[in-house]
């Protein structure tokens, strides 16, 4: 009750650790990041990094007060899962790359080819993989990695092609790569914030989570934490990133 008073009279000060994966911080989260840090000048946030599962179990410690990653495979019953976005999937390739006489590729086509994509505890490796399993085709996997700049610089030096998050590439930053979109082949990912089930946030964590996806209302996301359901809490459908 006492720090539900204090919410209650707009403290602005505080400390928020967040929890995320490589891509949603490099590529997702820093115009968000920014906005709230200008908007909350007296909060002191910490950003932490790790695959999904980690950032889960970060949260379940108590290390992360909230964590923003795609989803996994038997998430915790101690925590929440809020959908925000579906993410889909691109083929990076280099400039002058054989695929791109190909805007809509096969599975088939793709398979023909030296792959990189991501590492285990990623939901969109286990996608990729069961997406070609339930295709009877066996991929020429050579590198797996939880990176995608570190993905991307490998497809620059010629080792193949890459399966990454759409969101993780930019035409005016990634001039030495091209972009082939494969919304068609592979099922979305959900991109979700994740918090604890049953706790109180301040009003600032809570408009963070709305800062980053603002269709969500504050009033009933606190509810939904604070009850651990997600009833009249995420828009269907779900938006695209």
């Amino acid at each position: 009750m006492r720090r539900f008073g204090r919410d209650s009279s707009a403290t602005e000060e505080g400390d928020l650790s967040l929890a995320t994966t490589h891509t949603q911080a490099r590529y997702v989260l820093p115009q968000v990041i920014r906005r709230f840090a200008k908007r909350y000048p007296g909060v002191r946030l910490t950003l932490l990094q790790g695959s999904p599962v980690q950032c889960r179990q970060m949260v379940i410690a108590g290390t992360a007060d909230i964590a923003i990653c795609s989803e996994v495979n038997n998430p915790s019953d101690e925590i929440l899962e809020i959908p925000c976005y579906q993410l889909t999937r691109a083929v990076i390739t280099p400039v002058k790359h054989p695929l791109l006489s190909h805007p809509r590729p096969s599975l088939k086509l793709l398979s023909e080819y030296p792959i990189i994509t991501y590492g285990e505890g990623y939901s969109a490796r286990l996608i990729v993989d069961r997406t070609f399993a339930d295709a009877g085709l066996k991929p020429k996997f050579v590198m797996h990695a939880i990176d995608a700049d570190v993905s991307k610089t490998y497809v620059e030096m010629g080792m193949g092609i890459a399966i990454l998050a759409n969101v993780a590439f930019s035409a005016r930053k990634d001039s030495g790569l091209r972009r082939i979109r494969i919304d068609h082949l592979f099922a979305t990912t959900l991109l979700s914030a994740v918090v604890r089930r049953n706790v109180f946030l301040p009003r600032y964590m809570l408009n963070l989570i709305t800062m980053f996806a603002p269709y969500l209302d504050r009033k009933a996301l606190e509810v939904a934490i604070s009850e651990g359901s997600l009833k009249n809490v995420a828009p269907q459908p779900i938006p695209f990133l």
